[in-house]
């Protein structure tokens, strides 16, 4: 997905400079910087959202474990 995202910045980045009329050196520039900023900021979401998922599913199979269905929250007994 950080390819993905780093592709589509850097196509983002050379279609602004073509449409803006930029030297193709620095437009090739820009597109590398955007690529790599692109894959940067995928990769580090993805490692956000795999460990909050992890960590979410990791407290769901214990609430399973213990039989406590309540979501956390204690019931009264009737």
């Amino acid at each position: 997905m950080a390819k993905v995202i780093g592709f589509l910045s850097a196509f983002m980045a050379l279609a602004a400079g073509l449409i803006a009329g930029t030297d193709p050196i620095t437009n090739l520039e820009r597109a590398g910087i955007a690529a790599f900023v692109g894959w940067a900021a995928g990769t580090i979401w993805q490692a956000l959202m795999v460990s909050t998922s992890v960590v979410f599913s990791a407290k769901t199979e214990n609430m399973e474990e213990s039989g406590d269905n309540t979501g956390g929250e204690k019931q009264e007994a009737a």
